[in-house]
């Protein structure tokens, strides 16, 4: 194990949530799951067209940049 990876391992987790105006949550999605590490979680909130990621820090930027 790389230590960029044992660093990530034992980051903290951090719940966000992406609230979307121009895309349906779910069209995003697998592009989304796409970028989670092995501890992250996304879930589709369909009533506020919002998707929730838990993830580390390095996750959430990539996720800000692609729903920009």
């Amino acid at each position: 194990m790389s230590r960029a990876d044992a660093d990530e391992a034992v980051a903290p987790l951090v719940t966000r949530t992406y609230r979307l105006s121009h895309s349906r949550a779910s069209d995003l999605q697998g592009a989304v799951d796409a970028l989670l590490s092995p501890r992250g979680r996304i879930a589709v909130m369909e009533s506020t067209n919002s998707l929730v990621v838990t993830d580390i820090a390095r996750v959430h930027r990539a996720v800000a940049s692609l729903l920009r």
